[in-house]
C-alpha cells in the first residue's frame, strides 16, 4: 500500500527517461511536473511537498457502503512522503471534503492506515519510517483545487503537521502521459512563477506569513462568463485561504482589477466562493473583494474579505505557481 505513489511515479520516469530539459531545481529527471506545493513538518524537520497522487476504489466494503481512496504526497525530490488509506461513500466519485479521523471501522470520513517515509523512496532506502496512531486528515475543496492539512501522530510519539495546496492526479494516468520533450516546453504564453510568495494576511486579527502561492486555470464553463481561475496561498505553518474567481473571457491567469463576492454569477471580477483553513479548522469566506495588480510573473494581492470566523485582510505578493486543472 506505501507503495503507489513511488509506483506511479517510476513508471512514468521509466517511459520519459533521458528527458531532463524541463526539470526544475531539486525535481528528478523524467518525474511529472508538480502537482501543487506546501510543507510538512516531522522529527523536528520540514519538507516541501510537490505532489499528490491518489489511487480510488482500490478497496470496498459493502457492509459499511464505502469505498478507499490511497492518497500519498511527496516531495519534488522524492526524499519525503506519507501515504494514506482514506474511506469515503460508495456513491462519491472522488476524495471529499472533510475532516478524516484515524479509525479502523472503514467508515466514510476515517482513514485506517498512514505511513510516513524519509530518504530515498524512489529505490526505497529509508532513512526514517513510522506508521501513524493517531491524528486528523482535513480536506478541503475549492473549484478543483483541493487543500489537505495534516495533524497525525506516529508510533513514535512524533507529529505530523502541515498542509498541501493543489490538485490530485490519478496514479493510473502516470503511465498514459506524454511527457513534455526537449523541443516541447508547453503551450506559447503559458504563464509562470516558482511559487515564492510574501506578505502577510491577517484572520480575526492574527496575522500569518505568506510562503507559496498556486494558480490553477480551470476553464470557461458557458459563453459568455468568465475563466475560473482558482487561487490558493499558503502561510508560514500550514493554514490556506483557497478562492475560486472569475477573469474576464479569454485570460488565463489574474488580471489588473477588484474581485467582488457575488457567488453563482460566474461573471468576470468576481468571487464564486472560498476556504480559510488550518490543521483543525474550515470556514468559508462569506463576503468582500480582493484587488489584484500583476506585474510580469507575479502579482500583489489585496485582502478585504469577511469569513465565518472574522475578517480577513492583509497584501501578499510574488510569483504563484501556474498550471492547467486536470481535464475531467
Amino acid at each position: 500500500m506505501k507503495k503507489i505513489l513511488l509506483m506511479a511515479l517510476a513508471a512514468f520516469a521509466f517511459v520519459a527517461c533521458g528527458d531532463d530539459n524541463n526539470d526544475g531545481p531539486g525535481k528528478i529527471p523524467g518525474l511529472p511536473d508538480p502537482t501543487g506545493s506546501g510543507n510538512v513538518s516531522f522529527a523536528g524537520e520540514s519538507y516541501n511537498l510537490g505532489y499528490a497522487v491518489y489511487d480510488f476504489g482500490e478497496d470496498v466494503n459493502p457492509s459499511e457502503g464505502t469505498t478507499s481512496v490511497v492518497l500519498s504526497l511527496a516531495t519534488t525530490a522524492m526524499d519525503f512522503g506519507i501515504t494514506l488509506k482514506m474511506w469515503v461513500d460508495e456513491d462519491d466519485t472522488k476524495l471529499m471534503p472533510g475532516v478524516y479521523s484515524f479509525d479502523n471501522s472503514q467508515e466514510a470520513g476515517t482513514f485506517e492506515y498512514a505511513s510516513v517515509m524519509v530518504g530515498d523512496l524512489m529505490n526505497e532506502e529509508y532513512d526514517a519510517y513510522a506508521e501513524v496512531i493517531s491524528g486528523t486528515v482535513t480536506v478541503g475543496l475549492s473549484g478543483t483545487t483541493y487543500t489537505i492539512a495534516l495533524n497525525l501522530t506516529t508510533e513514535d510519539g512524533d507529529a505530523i503537521t502541515g498542509t498541501y495546496t493543489g490538485k490530485l492526479l490519478d496514479g493510473e494516468e502516470f503511465e498514459d502521459e506524454e511527457p513534455n520533450g526537449p523541443d516541447e516546453p508547453g503551450e506559447p504564453g503559458e504563464p509562470g512563477g516558482d511559487g515564492t510568495m510574501s506578505g502577510n494576511i491577517s484572520v480575526d486579527g492574527t496575522d500569518y506569513e505568506a510562503v507559496t502561492g498556486l494558480l490553477t486555470y480551470v476553464g470557461q464553463f458557458e459563453p459568455g462568463e468568465g475563466e475560473n481561475v482558482d487561487l490558493a496561498i499558503v502561510t508560514e505553518g500550514g493554514s490556506t485561504i483557497t478562492l475560486e474567481l472569475y477573469v474576464p473571457e479569454g485570460n488565463l491567469t489574474l488580471v489588473d482589477g477588484t474581485y467582488t463576492f457575488a457567488p453563482e454569477s460566474y461573471a468576470a471580477f468576481t468571487i464564486e466562493g472560498g476556504i480559510l483553513f488550518n490543521t483543525i479548522n474550515v470556514a468559508n469566506i462569506t463576503g468582500g473583494t480582493i484587488t489584484v495588480e500583476a506585474s510580469g510573473d507575479g502579482f500583489t494581492i489585496n485582502f478585504d474579505l469577511e469569513s465565518e470566523i472574522g475578517d480577513v485582510a492583509g497584501t501578499v505578493f510574488g510569483t504563484p505557481v501556474w498550471m492547467r486543472a486536470p481535464e475531467e
